[in-house]
């Protein structure tokens, strides 16, 4: 120390110093967990001591750009102070639920007062737990569509009820209103039976013969060799066949609504017909099918016993009445409800009005009579609006954009958004905004949510499977900014410091 120099000064220069060092610390260990984040990868290993010959990926990543970087590797691991390090187990996941509750403050702020739509779905992670994923639809202010995860929820069971108490519950904790909601998706059909899919059994008996699943997989072949089985594959394959037109329609959005309609009746009339003619031709099929591959055909008038069951416990019921009756037409019914269902008479009617939005072939579908009514669809947003004022407003759009060359080769909705902020046209035509805003947030498919349910197995695999769902959740949120400063927050720190930079920002 300079004995000339004022100890207050000595001081100062001392924190100050440390603040510097602790910035590094700090920086530093958010790269690795930027890095780490990115790839999915796990932070810790059982082994971290200095002793250890791996301590796994934080710690290691941290020693090598230590290595690399003088200014890093002076403050950093064992240069730093002992009770200071900022990599302690406790340290890592602060990191991480920064990272988290950062961004989940940036898409509630990105979808503010505005309304937007949910796509949920749920799926069995690796240790067996339900898991249903929350992601949010709205539109931003350059006009794109996006689609933000914004967590996962464990779930004891996947009814309806308790799909949406937890959505509910979700959603007002990160204080975003259930009334700005209008498209909501949700993909019933995934609720688990087994920890095990087919493929994965035999994918796995293929690469090692001496599985554990070889158990699973002889079940597997029994389910798979009888009459059932092919029944079942066959019938399938028809059903298909018959509703594949209208899925491909569907797919094409907004750009093909009105065949999409006309299929919808289509596929109702030709399973209805299926269903009343279309049993002798399916049996003649099915006998054929089955000489073919050597599949014992069961004798249509004696008793229907299922497999591996007890003749004592089977219902008293002929072959030709299960396969028939409690197969074949319980199918095509089900199908039948699942698309009267979803096509109701409110949903035809709006998807032909979405239909009058679309810009295609220069808006040859515009109908200003089909925009009034879709309107009217939405009392919440349009009940300050009178039909005349909302008739002159289209009006007015539709020659300015048909006279406009920047709409002329517009495919779709999402095109048709962006180009209208692009040319401010959305301020001028705000009611025309609003119904193109509408029409996109209605939910189509959830492969947003398939998606995150693919990277959660991927982070939580078998090696990781005792992960708590908090740790699982900050793990995937992964659009990080300005985080430091909601780090220094979460505890207190032995040294404080104001951070303004923002670090990193990136997608996982």
């Amino acid at each position: 120390m300079n004995q000339k120099q004022s100890i207050e000064a000595s001081i100062k220069k001392q924190s100050d110093k440390k603040k510097a060092n602790y910035l590094v610390r700090i920086k530093t260990s958010f790269t690795a967990a930027k890095y780490l984040l990115r790839g999915g990868l796990a932070f810790r290993a059982h082994d971290e001591s200095d002793d250890s010959s791996y301590k796994r990926n934080f710690l290691e990543l941290i020693e090598v750009l230590g290595l690399n970087n003088q200014e890093i590797g002076k403050v950093v691991l064992k240069k730093a102070p002992k009770n200071h390090k900022m990599t302690s187990p406790d340290i890592q996941k602060e990191f991480v639920n920064a990272c988290a509750v950062e961004t989940i403050n940036k898409i509630v702020n990105e979808i503010g007062d505005n309304t937007f739509g949910v796509l949920v779905d749920e799926s069995c992670d690796s240790s067996g737990k339900e898991q249903m994923a929350v992601v949010a639809c709205y539109i931003d202010d350059k006009g794109f569509v996006v689609e933000r995860f914004i967590d996962i929820i464990h779930v004891k069971e996947t009814s309806a009820l308790s799909l949406k108490n937890a959505l509910e519950t979700l959603l007002c904790s990160y204080k975003l209103s259930m009334s700005k909601i209008i498209g909501q998706g949700y993909d019933g059909t995934s609720y688990m039976c087994g920890r095990f899919g087919v493929i994965e059994v035999l994918q796995e008996l293929e690469i090692d013969a001496s599985s554990d699943k070889d158990g699973e997989a002889k079940i597997l072949l029994l389910v798979m060799q009888p009459f059932d089985f092919v029944f079942m594959l066959h019938l399938m394959d028809d059903v298909l066949g018959v509703t594949n037109y209208l899925c491909v329609a569907l797919q094409r959005g907004d750009q093909d609504i009105l065949n999409a309609l006309n299929l919808v009746s289509v596929s109702k009339q030709r399973l209805q017909e299926m269903r009343s003619d279309g049993w002798k031709e399916f049996l003649d099929k099915m006998v054929s099918s089955c000489k073919n591959l050597n599949v014992k055909i069961p004798d249509t008038e004696a008793q229907y016993v299922k497999q591996l069951k007890s003749k004592c416990l089977a219902l008293v019921v002929s072959n030709l009445h299960h396969y028939k009756f409690d197969c074949f037409v319980i199918i095509l019914d089900v199908q039948l409800k699942e698309l009267n269902d979803r096509f109701v008479i409110e949903n035809t009617e709006l998807l032909k009005c979405v239909a009058s939005l679309s810009p295609c072939s220069s808006f040859e579908t515009f109908d200003t009579k089909q925009l009034l009514k879709m309107a009217r669809m939405y009392p919440n947003e349009f009940s300050e609006v009178d039909d005349q004022t909302l008739t002159n407003q289209f009006e007015c759009y539709i020659r300015s954009v048909r006279g406009d060359p920047r709409f002329s080769d517009l495919k779709g909705l999402a095109r048709l958004c962006r180009t209208l902020v692009q040319t401010k046209k959305h301020i001028c035509y705000n009611w025309i905004f609003e119904l193109v805003k509408l029409a996109f947030l209605l939910p189509a498919t959830t492969t947003s949510v398939e998606r995150v349910f693919s990277a959660m197995k991927y982070v939580k695999n078998e090696l990781r499977n005792r992960m708590s769902d908090p740790w699982l959740n900050d793990c995937r949120i992964t659009y990080v900014e300005t985080i430091l400063n909601r780090f220094q927050a979460i505890s207190k720190r032995r040294v404080q410091v104001k951070i303004s930079l923002i670090i990193f920002i990136f997608y996982f």
